[in-house]
């Protein structure tokens, strides 16, 4: 990988740490964050990053092994998923139901063009 992609996803990887103990938390119901702690909804160390992270590696590894191949990226997501890989302590953690949805309907069909909810009222 190159630098300027390294760089990308460590500043990611950095930005998701600081924030990670007040993800979820209302606007103004905290002190600023001007440094790494632990906490927020996750239980999370200082400096240790989330499921935002995780699936950025994940993404970063795929398009580096086999180039924009969806296939490649979901199997990489559900090893996520599954096994914990790519997440800073080993186990996925805050996967949204939808995203686990689609990643359990892939694991079932193998087919990435079907494996998401289609309605519009659908999230990750």
């Amino acid at each position: 990988m190159q630098s300027r992609q390294r760089g990308t996803l460590l500043g990611l990887a950095v930005g998701d740490a600081l924030g990670a103990a007040v993800e979820f938390a209302e606007p103004g119901s905290f002190v600023p964050v001007t440094n790494y702690r632990a906490g927020g909804p996750h239980g999370l160390e200082p400096g240790e990053w989330t499921d935002d992270t995780s699936m950025a590696l994940a993404l970063g590894d795929s398009l580096a092994a086999a180039g924009w191949d969806l296939k490649d990226q979901l199997q990489r997501y559900v090893n996520w998923f599954r096994t914990g890989k790519y997440s800073v302590n080993g186990r996925c953690f805050d996967i949204g139901i939808t995203t686990r949805r689609a990643l359990s309907r892939f694991e079932q069909t193998g087919d990435p063009w079907t494996a998401g909810d289609a309605s519009e009222r659908s999230s990750g």
